[in-house]
């Protein structure tokens, strides 16, 4: 991930010698991308694979909606900005500069630098608004910092499934508004006591439960977020298996939970929070939480 960060803030520094504007192109990233063999098939070189997408539309090259993807979650986290104004420009900000300076095996250091901490603050500083950085086009329906309040529900019993997050934090829109926090704990304790199913559960959050493509793409929600989480130690490094868990044996709470025929697939692994988690999630939840929309 840092490696692609690198590159969109090497072309930004060609645009600004260039045409005096600091600025990088999705898709110049992409394909710059795509030569250096970032993006890869069996068999296939780096030219083959740009010269057999050549003619397809922008959406059919999966080089360029690889990096879209990716660079959505760079302007999540705070390493991109939307040039506003200018379709499809963007800038590295100061502090993706800062991750694009670290260099070797994650986690690295830049002298007392860390680079797991400025990815944990980045993950933690990570806002719900909408996928867009314009002002005009925010949603602030949803004001909540998303991983912050994974680490909320996971601490709770020590470990979550992608599914209690889908109908958890993944559900909340103001994490300041205790009835809602409330909400969303009472539903995952009623999960657990086998008050309802998995299937209630998701209705609850109006997703339906038996449309296929519904439930993958939510359970696809917290999928990225988990993995940065997990290579920062927020959560244990690896998932761990129902039946070795160190809580004991959770397939009896798995199997209860996920009764019933449906779209959802039981969990076979979990999501354990460590000590670091625990206590990056107590200092947020210290902290008065105020959004850009409010300040004057």
């Amino acid at each position: 991930m840092r490696e692609k960060l690198k590159v969109a803030l090497e072309l930004q520094i060609k645009k600004e010698k260039e045409e005096g504007e600091a600025y990088f192109i999705e898709n110049e990233v992409a394909e710059e991308l795509a030569r250096r063999g970032a993006f890869t098939r069996p068999a296939t070189s780096s030219e083959e694979l740009i010269e057999e997408y050549a003619e397809e539309v922008t959406p059919n090259k999966p080089h360029i909606s690889s990096f879209r993807m990716q660079n959505r979650l760079f302007r999540f986290l705070g390493w991109t900005t939307r040039r506003v104004g200018y379709k499809n420009q963007y800038t590295v900000t100061d502090l993706g500069k800062q991750i694009a300076a670290f260099s070797g095996p994650f986690p690295s250091t830049i002298e007392q630098l860390s680079e797991r901490d400025l990815v944990v603050k980045s993950l933690v500083s990570f806002g719900v608004f909408s996928v867009n950085d314009n002002i005009n086009q925010w949603d602030t329906r949803f004001k909540q910092r998303i991983v912050v309040n994974l680490l909320r529900v996971t601490a709770f019993y020590g470990y979550i499934s992608n599914n209690e997050l889908v109908v958890t934090a993944f559900a909340l829109k103001d994490e300041r508004d205790p009835e809602q926090v409330k909400e969303i704990m009472h539903r995952l304790q009623r999960l657990h006591e086998g008050e309802i199913s998995m299937i209630d559960a998701f209705k609850e959050v109006n997703v339906d439960p038996y449309d296929s493509s519904a439930v993958n793409n939510a359970y696809d929600g917290p999928k990225v977020l988990l993995s940065l989480c997990r290579q920062v130690n927020l959560l244990h490094e690896k998932t761990i298996p129902l039946e070795s868990s160190p809580y004991g044996d959770l397939r009896p709470i798995y199997e209860k939970m996920h009764k019933g025929k449906s779209a959802i697939k039981k969990p076979r692994v979990v999501n354990v929070i460590t000590d670091l988690g625990r206590s990056v999630l107590e200092q947020e939840l210290k902290k008065t939480v105020i959004w850009f929309d409010e300040l004057k």
